[in-house]
């Protein structure tokens, strides 16, 4: 029998997923290329300083992996959540 690796969905895969649920997030990242969220609202599910770091790309999110997102600061109270990844390349190759 094949062995089927099963990974156990983490308290901020979860927080993430009510996140983007409650905020149609990913509509409005499709729509306006970007959506700013504040800590306050992070908070509501939880810190919101262990929502928002994440040292490698393997440490995101599963939602942000799955639809290319990541979320950097813009003020000391909100976050931008984007594919700035596929931006900056479109940018980089049309530039260099």
């Amino acid at each position: 029998m094949a062995h089927v690796e099963t990974k156990k969905i983490t308290k901020n895969d979860q927080a993430w997923e009510e996140l983007f649920a409650e905020h149609n997030i990913l509509r409005e990242v499709n729509e306006k290329g970007y959506y700013v969220i504040t800590a306050k609202d992070i908070g509501k599910y939880r810190e919101s300083r262990l929502m928002t770091k994440f040292d490698h790309k393997a440490n995101l999110p599963k939602l942000f992996k799955d639809n290319r997102l990541t979320i950097l600061p813009i003020t000391r109270g909100s976050y931008i959540i984007a594919s700035f990844i596929s931006r900056v390349k479109k940018k980089c190759f049309k530039q260099c």
